[in-house]
């Protein structure tokens, strides 16, 4: 572990993603995409969260700019779902203590060996503590101290990956395979394409309609849907928002899942994506 002095400056030079995720507090770093700030093409980035403020990072970590995301302000978002639901479903609050929390993407089956288990769907850096380390359980709400314990750890995707799967704790509560104020039910995931028109429900900024305007690296961008909303246009997630999935309408009441919202560019009113179909891969999803 690398050691930091009273400046939050450290004790050694950080040259790579592996010492970054050394420091104390950082919860996940990995490799996103972005809206370049000069060209506004899309171009890799280092995005970290942690809950310290750190005085002297580099600017960039192999060859790419970082982007520091420090948690203890964003995670003082909190909205009209940030309450106690009786059936846990996408759309609403959890978290791995009382301060942090994020959004619950979907209940999906994973497989584990030939069964099938019910799991939490959402953004590793929603579910992991300052210590770096997943925690053992996820609750509902998180923001509030009797929140339920409802799941607990299962599966991430790697440290180069933003989602992870908590098992369902059916005695604690009864679970949904829908999303709060969207679906009942989902299909399989789809293919992502540019001008595809995508909505999700989120704990902060709730219901939100969006369209794809960037794909690359399993990741997409997805700004505010010109013919849905008038400008000032407003703001397509927020921080807290992280976990919820983008899905996209097939059909009357017909719903399949696009993206994880893994963060959000306040300046330019954006949110980054994992695809759905890369997760379903890579954490051995069976039913959405």
């Amino acid at each position: 572990m690398i050691s930091l002095n009273k400046s939050n400056s450290y004790s050694k030079p950080i040259e790579s993603i592996d010492q970054l995720r050394e420091l104390p507090g950082v919860r996940f770093a990995g490799k996103t995409i972005r809206l370049s700030e000069t060209t506004g093409e899309l171009e890799s980035v280092i995005t970290a969260y942690s809950d310290i403020e750190y005085k002297n990072l580099p600017t960039q970590i192999e060859g790419l700019p970082i982007t520091f995301i420090l948690e203890k302000e964003t995670n003082a978002e909190v909205s009209g779902n940030n309450h106690r639901y009786d059936t846990i479903q996408g759309g609403i609050q959890i978290g791995p203590v009382s301060w942090t929390n994020g959004t619950l993407g979907l209940v999906v089956k994973a497989a584990y060996g030939r069964l099938t288990f019910p799991c939490i769907l959402t953004a590793t850096h929603v579910m992991k503590l300052d210590t770096g380390l997943f925690s053992q359980y996820c609750y509902q709400p998180a923001s509030d101290k009797t929140g339920d314990q409802v799941g607990i750890y299962f599966r991430d995707g790697g440290v180069d990956n933003d989602c992870c799967l908590y098992k369902v704790e059916e005695e604690y509560r009864l679970y949904s395979s829908g999303i709060l104020g969207i679906c009942s039910t989902l299909k399989s995931p789809v293919t992502p394409k540019i001008g595809m028109k995508v909505q999700k429900m989120g704990q902060v900024t709730e219901r939100t309609c969006g369209v794809i305007t960037r794909i690359g690296n399993n990741q997409i961008i997805i700004e505010p849907d010109q013919d849905y909303y008038h400008p000032p246009y407003p703001p397509i997630c927020k921080n807290g928002d992280s976990g919820a999935l983008w899905v996209t309408n097939m059909g009357i009441g017909e719903f399949s899942p696009v993206a994880l919202l893994l963060r959000y560019n306040a300046e330019k009113n954006y949110s980054v994506g994992l695809s759905a179909e890369y997760i379903q891969t890579l954490l051995d999803i069976r039913q959405w």
